[in-house]
């Protein structure tokens, strides 16, 4: 056994003398107790989420932590230009203008063709704010997690579902003056009333050469990028007496992977998803080293996804899954616990989001052993999104425990969590 220690810790210092070169997803938000504490876990998780955070503290659990079934759920939007408002701004004002278009074909009038630059000024302007904006989705969701804490044998089997979505409205400055002179078109025609102006109305949007006006070919799209992960792991750890009571845990995981990738029309910004899809089967491996160092004070370290993989989207783009590496240090009490875990990897983006490495810190208060009080703050150390606080609570009664937690920073990003299970 002391063999199988010293080459898992192997591992896990590798990863952590690489960590500088090595890039990877997001860590992701899971269980509402992480979250309300900012996203710590590494050194200060449960046997409910050492599956996700590091499997080591199966075998380096507190004394009151023992077997748990979950079922849990999250979910983050990250909206900092309202581009959600602006998408449906756009597809509202798109098909008023197919409608425009549809209703001045069937009578060629003045009147219709009134409308029609009306509707063509307001769909330029819808175009126009949607202006190259991003915006973010991040969920996850697990229907079954089990935790069986233990020094000689911890183990923990779980299922859950990730997915990470990014939107990228692209604005073409050319179709600024396609519809500019659309619709100067348009309104020519509507004043004028000659057959002068109709004819060059119909020249400018008849692409087919039918003698009626079509939707404007334009350049400007919605590009839709992501990937979604369905994971089955079993986790198992032992603490090596010979290594100073040193905790080692593995997750070997089964995966499957969604890739999501295609371009939505500006016209029609619909978003579905099944569309653009590309599926994968895969596997990967997840290590964790835990200690508890004595006083109320436990480290941890966790690689994640520690075999890299790339997975091709139906549009050639490539999404790539590599090892992660986090630490963590907490500090426990009969009623407190204190966490801090720091990211020691620069996480590169699954879509248009840009690289994190976050440093968390959390607090729980446990207040008559019924009630968790949670707070905490996470902050990305790679200067691309501000910090944002988040609080939560917990409620235990005859082995029955309901968890929430909720972050928020201005109207610009949210997160959300619920758990659901018993503990006994």
């Amino acid at each position: 056994m002391w063999g199988l220690g010293s080459r898992l810790g192997a591992v896990a210092l590798a990863l952590t003398c690489c960590a500088g070169a090595v890039h990877a997803a997001p860590f992701g938000i899971f269980d509402p107790r992480s979250l309300a504490m900012g996203g710590t876990g590494v050194s200060s998780g449960t046997s409910g989420n050492a599956s996700y955070f590091n499997p080591a503290l199966l075998a380096a659990a507190r004394p009151n932590d023992t077997f748990s079934f979950e079922i849990m759920a999250a979910a983050r939007a990250y909206d900092p230009d309202k581009l959600r408002d602006d998408i449906d701004t756009l597809d509202s004002s798109g098909q008023n203008l197919g409608n425009a278009i549809s209703q001045f074909n069937q009578t060629q009038n003045t009147g219709n063709a009134a409308q029609l630059a009306s509707a063509l000024g307001s769909f330029q302007n819808a175009l126009r704010t949607v202006g190259n904006k991003t915006a973010e989705a991040n969920l996850f969701a697990s229907p079954l997690t089990v935790g069986v804490p233990g020094k000689d044998l911890g183990w923990a089997v779980s299922a859950a579902a990730r997915a990470d979505i990014g939107l990228k409205a692209v604005y073409e400055t050319s179709d600024d003056a396609l519809l500019t002179s659309y619709q100067t078109a348009a309104q020519n025609y509507a004043m004028s009333g000659s057959a002068a102006d109709l004819a060059a109305l119909i020249a400018l949007g008849d692409t087919n050469s039918d003698g009626m006006l079509d939707d404007p070919n334009l350049l400007s799209h919605v590009d839709v990028r992501g990937a979604g992960f369905a994971e089955y792991g079993v986790s198992l750890a032992h603490e090596f007496q010979s290594l100073g009571k040193l905790a080692i845990g593995i997750t070997p995981k089964y995966v499957k992977v969604y890739t999501l990738d295609y371009r939505a029309s500006s016209q029609n910004p619909e978003i579905t998803a099944d569309q653009g899809r590309k599926d994968y089967t895969s596997s990967n491996l997840d290590i964790g080293l835990a200690q508890d160092l004595g006083a109320g004070f436990k480290w941890g370290l966790v690689g994640k996804n520690v075999i890299a993989r790339d997975y091709a989207t139906i549009l050639g783009n490539k999404i790539e899954v590599k090892p992660q590496v986090r630490a963590g240090l907490s500090h426990h009490t009969d009623w407190t616990t204190f966490a801090i875990d720091v990211d020691l990897t620069e996480n590169q983006p699954v879509s248009f989001d840009k690289p994190t490495r976050y440093a968390a810190v959390g607090v729980e208060f446990d207040v008559w052993g019924f009630l968790q009080l949670r707070a905490g703050y996470r902050a990305d150390l790679s200067g691309n999104y501000s910090g944002i606080p988040s609080v939560g609570l917990g409620l235990r009664f005859l082995g029955l425990h309901l968890d929430l937690a909720v972050a928020k920073r201005g109207e610009e990003e949210a997160m959300a969590a619920a758990q659901l299970g018993f503990r006994f």
